[in-house]
């Protein structure tokens, strides 16, 4: 998995055109967090060919790392996990997998989180139709990274990994019965969802 580092340098750009010097200077370092964390599970993504081995591979990458950096993966890590945390993106979970309890939903993002940023903005963006290369009855779980993060800082730092604490998913709720029409796409590849 590569990071597109000009996409970043664009969003940087858009980001500071005309902003205020600290506004600018924010989104650099924005930026450069989500560079860093990308950047991270890019590595770990490299030769893993399953979710166990790219688990096994962050595990290690983030055994390596110092404490500030092991700190800094952790806030992009509770970010993203808040950022995921959405309604349309669970009904993506619950068309592709057919069904997708809350724990169903963690290791959808998990596996998410192993396809790489420029999968994420697809799915972040379009999320109807930014899996259109994913085999219909391909299973889209990682369960193993999902603790992967929460683990190494506990045993590191001895306390609890940095949590946002979101308690309900962002965006528009759904029923069932709601989602041919809202992701019309994914219906149609993957077929109806049948409830838990």
């Amino acid at each position: 998995m590569r990071i597109p580092h000009r996409i970043f340098g664009a969003l940087l750009l858009a980001a500071s055109a005309g902003a205020t010097p600290l506004a600018a200077q924010t989104a650099r370092a924005d930026s450069a967090a989500q560079g860093f964390f990308w950047g991270v599970l890019a590595g770990a993504g490299h030769g893993a060919a399953s979710c166990e081995q790219f688990s096994m591979n962050l595990t290690k990458v983030l055994a390596t790392m110092q404490d500030d950096q092991l700190k800094r993966f952790a806030t992009g890590w509770a970010d993203w996990w808040d950022d995921s945390y959405r309604w349309d993106l669970w009904g993506a979970a619950y068309i592709i997998n057919g069904g997708a309890s809350d724990d169903g939903f963690d290791y959808f993002r998990g596996w998410l989180l192993t396809q790489g940023f420029q999968q994420w903005e697809r799915a972040r963006r379009h999320p109807d139709t930014a899996f259109g290369e994913l085999e219909p009855g391909t299973i889209a779980e990682c369960e193993d990274v999902v603790v992967v993060l929460p683990n190494a800082y506990e045993a590191r730092f001895h306390e609890e990994a940095p949590d946002l604490g979101a308690k309900e998913p962002t965006g528009t709720r759904w029923s069932e019965s709601d989602l041919p029409r809202r992701f019309p796409t994914l219906t149609r590849r993957f077929g109806g969802s049948q409830a838990p």
